[in-house]
C-alpha cells in the first residue's frame, strides 16, 4: 500500500514516492478532473482543490476525506446511507456502497475475534 496513488478511467496507478506521483498527476489533470487521488481516493471533479497535488499528502488527504465524511454522516440518521454518500448521493449507489463498507467492517470484526 502507498499513499501515492491515483485512479483514472485507465485504472489505478501506484508510485513509490510522492515526487513520482506528483509528476504524473500534473500531466493527468491537464486533460481531466475525473481522477481519484490519494489514500482516500478524493475525486478531483467533485471535490476541486486549489492545489490538487496536496491530495498526495496523507494528512491532507485524510483531513479532506474526514470533513466530507462528516458532511455525509450529518445528512442522515442512517449509518449505511451516511457512509454510502461518501461514494454517491444517488440512493441506490449510496445504499450499495454503505452496505459494502458495513460488510467489510463486520468481516474485519470476525477476523479480529479469531486472533
Amino acid at each position: 500500500p502507498t499513499p501515492y496513488v491515483f485512479r483514472t478511467s485507465d485504472g489505478p496507478k501506484y508510485f513509490r514516492t510522492r515526487k513520482e506521483a506528483a509528476s504524473e498527476l500534473q500531466e493527468i489533470i491537464k486533460t481531466t478532473s475525473h481522477v481519484d487521488i490519494g489514500m482516500m481516493q478524493i475525486n478531483l471533479h467533485y471535490h476541486p482543490q486549489k492545489n490538487p497535488l496536496q491530495l498526495l499528502d496523507p494528512h491532507y488527504n485524510l483531513t479532506v476525506a474526514a470533513n466530507y465524511l462528516k458532511t455525509t454522516m450529518d445528512s442522515t440518521s442512517d449509518l449505511i446511507v451516511g457512509v454510502g454518500r461518501y461514494h454517491s448521493w444517488t440512493s441506490s449507489l449510496s445504499n450499495w456502497y454503505g452496505e459494502r463498507v458495513w460488510q467489510t467492517y463486520r468481516n474485519l470484526l470476525e477476523i479480529m475475534a479469531y486472533n
